[in-house]
């Protein structure tokens, strides 16, 4: 009587050690993929610590030691995938840390012309923001970002006036912003080129469960190469794959 007993507790005890068993991970920017993922040896990937956390049982923690981590792909977390019975993602102690979807970028530098810089990127890549020493640029617009201006800090009635679109070569790929006519919310739209008449080839416009057109004056357009003209401003020509931007006034 007394052996079983005896074996029920220690099953009883290895089961409550099975679930409340917790395992930490580790994750530095100068760790290895190739590791453990342990306080001494870290993995470099979130993807991998997340790897490792599947085949773990009870409670899986994963701790990302300071810096920033770029994610080259979507990290997908079902719970069907994980065998813990929880997990947390979160920084170690106090170091600050950033999971960012941007991607960081080695590039060559160049003068072109007017204090703008050129540079060639991947041919694949596209992006519509750009950081510079952790601060936001501006894709190259008009009128120029204005972060004193409440209305979408910077609206111009011309805007698109076929005057002002005539000295665009090829506006493809920019972008038209602004307010409905009554100013109930906002309207985008994508530029995919100029119609016979000189005016723009227009995509969107449904952002708003109201439909309405674009008001008359609050407007502006970014993503327009001879819209580059102030410092801070950015022209990606993704076709040729190509990066200006205007770094200094001359």
């Amino acid at each position: 009587m007394y052996k079983y007993i005896l074996i029920f507790i220690v099953s009883f005890q290895l089961l409550i050690a099975s679930i409340f068993a917790q395992t930490n991970l580790y994750v530095s920017n100068q760790g290895n993929d190739q590791n453990n993922g342990s306080m001494n040896a870290p993995v470099r990937s979130l993807k991998q610590a997340l790897t490792l956390a599947k085949h773990k049982r009870g409670h899986v923690s994963v701790f990302l030691r300071a810096g920033t981590y770029y994610l080259d792909t979507t990290l997908i977390i079902r719970a069907t995938d994980f065998h813990p019975s929880s997990l947390t993602i979160r920084n170690y102690k106090t170091d600050s840390v950033v999971i960012s979807g941007g991607k960081r970028l080695a590039l060559e530098w160049k003068p072109y012309k007017n204090g703008i810089l050129v540079a060639r990127v991947s041919p694949n890549i596209t992006f519509d923001q750009l950081f510079v020493n952790d601060e936001k640029q501006v894709l190259a617009r008009y009128p120029n970002y204005d972060s004193s201006v409440r209305i979408l800090k910077g609206t111009s009635a011309d805007a698109i006036s076929k005057e002002r679109v005539s000295h665009w070569a090829n506006p493809a790929g920019g972008y038209l912003h602004g307010l409905q006519a009554y100013q109930w919310g906002s309207l985008s739209y994508k530029i995919t080129g100029k119609k016979q008449d000189g005016s723009l080839q227009l995509e969107g416009g449904w952002q708003n469960n109201r439909p309405s057109s674009l008001h008359k004056e609050y407007r502006y357009v970014e993503g327009i190469f001879e819209e580059l003209d102030t410092v801070n401003e950015l022209f990606l020509d993704r076709q040729k794959g190509v990066l200006y931007y205007y770094h200094l006034r001359i």
